[in-house]
């Protein structure tokens, strides 16, 4: 009932637009969501030689699709049944330009886990909120301080979230990457999983297209 609670008070305030709430203006997220092809990427080399004369050209277009997913094809093969090469479909990055619908994406697989796992949790994070602070932390000091609504947090509820972290039922869901304002944000969340029993959730990530290729 907590995450649910709360997952939903995030999920409000991302769709709530203050400029239009007083006129009784409310997003719809299901008309406005458009469903995407998506494309899955091959790992781009790096470019070592940048010489000035080249400019733009370092930034073509290059064909790097391996497989595409049209309508519910990702949903049901990546998200519901877990069918990614790497990771078994733990570990899902959503990457693509500013505004291509990253986020929206993001709240329809909140909505799909909700009616396809029900006895699954699922958190959600806007990493502007944290920058450079531990993931951790924020978890269990800030995110359920909120979550729980009190003054401060008890040691036995910190215990719990992170016994249910390690059921390997919980979704961890980090949107925009790019927004933390930090230097190399992808070494500093991979850090911020590894070791940790944050490592045992089912982790997907936003981010915009030209930061995850620097990194």
């Amino acid at each position: 009932e907590v995450f649910t609670k709360m997952l939903a008070e995030q999920i409000k305030r991302m769709t709530s637009n203050p400029l239009t709430v007083g006129d009784d203006i409310n997003l719809e997220r299901d008309k406005m969501y458009v469903p995407l092809g998506l494309i899955e990427r091959i790992k781009k080399p790096r470019v070592k030689d940048r010489e000035a004369e080249k400019g733009s050209r370092l930034y073509d277009f290059q064909e790097e699709t391996t497989r595409r997913f049209e309508n519910d094809q990702f949903f049901c093969e990546v998200i519901e049944e877990g069918k990614s090469p790497k990771s078994a479909g733990k570990r899902i990055a959503i990457i693509g330009e500013p505004g291509a619908g990253k986020t929206t994406l993001l709240q329809q697989i909140v909505d799909r886990v909700s009616q396809t796992h029900p006895e699954d949790r699922i958190i959600w994070v806007s990493l502007a909120d944290l920058p450079g602070d531990n993931l951790e932390n924020y978890l269990l000091d800030k995110w359920l301080k909120v979550a729980l609504k009190t003054f401060e947090v008890k040691p036995e509820s910190k215990q719990a979230l992170v016994d249910i972290f390690n059921t390997e039922r919980v979704w961890l869901l980090l949107d925009g990457l790019d927004e933390m304002g930090i230097n190399n944000p992808l070494f500093w969340i991979r850090n911020q999983i590894e070791q940790s029993w944050l490592a045992a959730a089912r982790i997907l990530l936003t981010c915009r297209l030209n930061v995850w290729d620097n990194g």
